[in-house]
């Protein structure tokens, strides 16, 4: 059982890294960069994006978003609240947000189908182990 309870974070981990990996393809700013204190606009908003994602659309909750950014999670709070202004108002916002979440959905089926792959994997290693000791508890009994 170890196995697939490692497994379901290793899967959450892909989702995070694919999320950080699109964000620097789009905006060319790095995860070091996104996780730093540095607080130049467009980290601001590269940062406020994909701690909004990774809460209200990845389901993390605003504690782990916030541990996954570097930030508390009143400031993920604080960026869902401001997203539907941030997007409707903010031209700049918008498109960015718009190209990484787009990028990032996207992409979102290719990894789901890889971690469904793992998942399975790990799934036979289990039936395997549990044969295997079956058998021996089989072979004990005789």
């Amino acid at each position: 059982m170890v196995d697939i309870i490692n497994n379901k974070e290793e899967i959450v981990n892909n989702k995070i890294e694919l999320l950080f990996h699109i964000a620097e393809v789009v905006t060319g700013i790095n995860e070091e960069e996104l996780k730093s204190k540095l607080r130049a606009r467009p980290r601001v908003i590269v940062r406020s994006i994909v701690g909004y994602i990774l809460h209200m659309e990845l389901g993390l909750s605003v504690v782990q978003a916030g541990s996954v950014i570097n930030r508390d999670h009143s400031t993920v709070v604080y960026y869902c609240k401001v997203h539907k202004d941030n997007f409707d108002w903010y031209k700049r916002y918008r498109d960015t947000y718009t190209k990484i979440s787009e990028t990032f959905w996207g992409n979102y089926i290719a990894a789901e189908k890889q971690d469904i792959k793992r998942q399975v994997a790990s799934l036979e290693r289990l039936i395997n182990r549990l044969q295997r000791k079956q058998r021996a508890l089989l072979k004990a009994d005789y």
